[in-house]
């Protein structure tokens, strides 16, 4: 039989309970006997549960009366001990206002013996003060310093008792006047106890200091006392500074030997002073390291401000982050965020003042490296005529250097400042750039001068040739370059976002984190600086406008240069060709005589163009890298040869084709001279690989039609699009044009 709790679960279930059962039939058992066994122990369970519920309910009944006695009997005791906690209460108060009547009795009884006491202290403390005045003159005409120190102690003691007291009013005065000859006496002896560093007598002394509250004085003296000690330190590094030769590694150098000397002496001076003055360590450590600091800082200062120079300034303040690092695991045990925070602000104020001037300098930085590449061709061209070849490889050798000192600006701005300049890096290196793409603006006109100017070795001289299909190259190259500069600077100020989330939110920077401190004291520039770097993460944002502007401005004008040199020799070539003789030559007469009829040939103006065209793939080939460059950058060069290849046959065929439409007109002798010489050109186009022009077929077709054909080919009134070709033609062999029929175009 199941337990009888599983019938009293809330989740019982008849069915399940039953299926359960039957699971449990011994099989050899029927099953109409298992369930009627079964329901015959259900119900004499059920009998006994009835049975046991009605001797529960009996015993029940049967309590009752004797509950409800009990319940009236503790009714009654609750109601004494309620009358009794009344009066225990009343008790209380009356007594609570005896105790408060006697206890005001006595305090009143204190009151008055406290103030006897204090009036009794005041007449004790005023007759041994008025009894010091007498004999302090004595004291200190005897020279004893430490009895000279304890009656003023004394005296400063009492007279704060009693300073209320009319006989007493200008006691304060002659205790300074005193005070002021006693540590004339102490102070030159601590001075040299310090100096000298002998602990019992600067222990003693500075205890006398102190008993007459003169710490400062204590201070002051130790400051200037170890200041003197590190006076040929700072020494040593103003000369090394005012160096002229002094290099950004060298500067960095004389300052750390200079910081580590200042560690090493706050390290000992620490254990001496806690051995010494261990109450008073940390405060006149500190105070001491901020009188070399300051004399530091001044030294430090007018050498930056002389010399100008970001890599200098960027070297030594990572060199002062080093030794900041170690000075503030040295104080950290012995002084508080606070005092750590004040030498922090202290240690980098030179380069603080460097930071606020960022902009100027990091523009005189970068022209600096324009002024390079033109002071440079400016001596070439003072020495001798300077080729072609010279200026291109000045101006392939400038790319390199001009974007690496770029990028070296935004490197710099992020470990000087922290990122926190970039507003100002922007437009400095904007300014800078524009400037140098003026100077190659101004290079390429120079290169245009001499490469189609006539000079002797210049349009000819293939060196020049190529020197001058290099700028094609660049002009490649420095796309490449300005968009990795873009995106430098762009990720550089996308990447500000968490500092500047930090520099906004109410959490202290830490301090070794100088550009998120300085945003936090300078919300004007915080504010510039998020929308700044809102505005670039957008897609149109552009770091650097004039430059990129003046990028498209010299690639326009590379490729046009490289064009007019590749076409000047087809040019050349074709200059005249329309007043040329052949075209107008009448049959030559016979006499009479039948001389066999030649074909005409090619005249030499168009077998030399097309001999120069036949290698121009060879000429190309210099705008394909040599061995070491990538495989995408040589396919990319290739590229570029077949593009430059295609721009000059288009536009040779499209030079020889407005020729041959200005010759005023053909004989039938000339007609059969240019057909020869259009035929020859397509055939180079076609050996080449490349189709004749469609105005080059549409002259050959012309030449080759009877002037009949030539009408009908030609006939129309007011042409426009390649008809106007068709009449030209028919016009060049005397043809008439006829009207087309209204209608047809």
């Amino acid at each position: 039989m199941a337990n009888i709790e599983e019938f009293s679960s809330k989740s019982f279930n008849v069915t399940d309970w039953i299926n359960s059962a039957c699971a449990s039939r011994p099989e050899e058992e029927a099953p109409d006997r298992f369930l009627a066994e079964l329901e015959m122990k259900l119900q004499l369970n059920c009998e006994d549960l009835e049975v046991h519920l009605e001797d529960c309910t009996s015993q029940v009944l049967r309590r009752i009366p004797f509950v409800m006695q009990e319940i009236s009997r503790m009714q009654g005791e609750m109601k004494d001990l309620q009358s009794g906690v009344v009066s225990l209460a009343k008790d209380l108060k009356r007594e609570r206002n005896f105790a408060e009547d006697a206890v005001s009795g006595i305090k009143d009884a204190d009151r008055v013996k406290r103030n006897m006491e204090a009036a009794c202290n005041t007449l004790k403390e005023a007759t041994d003060l008025s009894d010091l005045f007498a004999r302090v003159d004595g004291v200190f005409a005897k020279g004893n310093v430490t009895d000279m120190a304890e009656v003023l102690s004394t005296m400063r003691r009492s007279l704060a008792l009693v300073s209320d007291v009319p006989e007493f009013r200008g006691g304060n005065e002659k205790i300074k006047v005193l005070e002021e000859s006693l540590v004339a006496r102490i102070g030159p002896r601590l001075a040299d106890a310090l100096a000298a560093k002998q602990g019992e007598q600067v222990k003693e002394l500075s205890g006398l200091l102190l008993s007459v509250d003169r710490y400062s004085t204590l201070e002051q003296l130790y400051a200037s006392a170890r200041a003197a000690q590190f006076k040929e330190i700072v020494q040593t590094l103003a000369a090394g500074l005012e160096a002229p030769s002094t290099t950004p590694a060298g500067f960095s150098s004389l300052l750390s030997d200079c910081q580590d000397g200042i560690l090493a002496t706050v390290e000992s001076e620490l254990q001496w002073c806690d051995s010494v003055l261990p109450e008073n360590s940390s405060e006149l450590v500190l105070r001491m390291l901020k009188v070399i600091l300051e004399e530091v800082n001044g030294v430090i200062h007018s050498s930056l401000a002389r010399l100008a120079s970001l890599p200098t300034s960027l070297m030594a303040q990572q060199t002062t982050l080093a030794f900041f690092h170690s000075l503030a695991r040295t104080l950290a045990p012995v002084t508080d965020l606070e005092g750590i925070s004040a030498i922090t602000s202290l240690l980098f104020q030179p380069f603080e003042s460097e930071v606020r001037r960022y902009a100027v300098l990091e523009k005189e930085e970068l022209i600096s490296t324009v002024e390079k590449f033109s002071s440079g061709v400016e001596v070439m061209e003072g020495e001798r005529e300077v080729g072609v070849e010279a200026m291109v490889s000045k101006i392939v050798e400038s790319v390199g250097t001009m974007f690496k000192a770029g990028d070296e600006a935004v490197e710099r701005c992020m470990g000087f400042t922290g990122g926190t300049e970039l507003g100002s890096l922007l437009p400095a290196m904007d300014s800078a750039l524009d400037r140098y793409y003026l100077w190659l603006l101004s290079s390429l006109k120079t290169i245009r001068s001499k490469s189609l100017g006539g000079a002797a070795g210049g349009p000819g001289s293939p060196a020049d040739m190529a020197s001058v299909l290099q700028l094609l190259r660049v002009s490649c190259r420095l796309e490449d370059r300005i968009g990795d500069l873009t995106k430098k600077l762009r990720d550089a100020l996308v990447g500000l976002a968490p500092k500047l989330k930090e520099a906004a939110s109410d959490i202290r920077a830490n301090l070794s984190d100088l550009a998120t401190s300085r945003l936090q004291g300078d919300p004007a520039s915080l504010k510039s600086l998020i929308t700044l770097v809102s505005d670039a993460e957008a897609l149109q944002f552009s770091a650097i406008p004039l430059s990129e502007r003046a990028h498209n401005g010299f690639k326009a004008a590379s490729e046009a240069l490289v064009f007019d040199v590749l076409m000047r020799k087809l040019r050349e070539n074709m200059s005249g060709l329309a007043k040329m003789p052949e075209w107008s030559k009448g049959a030559m007469s016979s006499g009479g005589v039948n001389l066999p009829q030649f074909s005409a040939y090619a005249l030499p103006y168009v077998t030399s163009s097309g001999e120069y065209l036949m290698v121009l793939p060879q000429q190309l080939e210099a705008l394909v890298g040599g061995e070491g460059e990538e495989e995408k950058q040589l396919e990319e060069e290739e590229e570029l040869a077949g593009i430059w290849l295609d721009k000059i046959v288009s536009g040779a065929a499209e030079l020889y084709a407005d020729e041959i439409l200005q010759i005023p007109s053909l004989t039938a002798q000339g007609c059969a001279q240019l057909a020869a010489d259009v035929q020859y050109f397509g055939n180079i186009l076609s050996a080449m690989g490349f189709a004749p022009s469609e105005d080059l077929n549409i002259i050959e077709k012309a030449l080759g039609m009877s002037t009949e054909e030539l009408k009908q080919a030609a006939g129309v009134l007011n042409p426009t699009g390649r008809d106007v070709v068709w009449v030209s033609m028919g016009k060049k062999r005397g043809v008439v044009a006829l009207e087309k029929p209204a209608g047809k175009q």
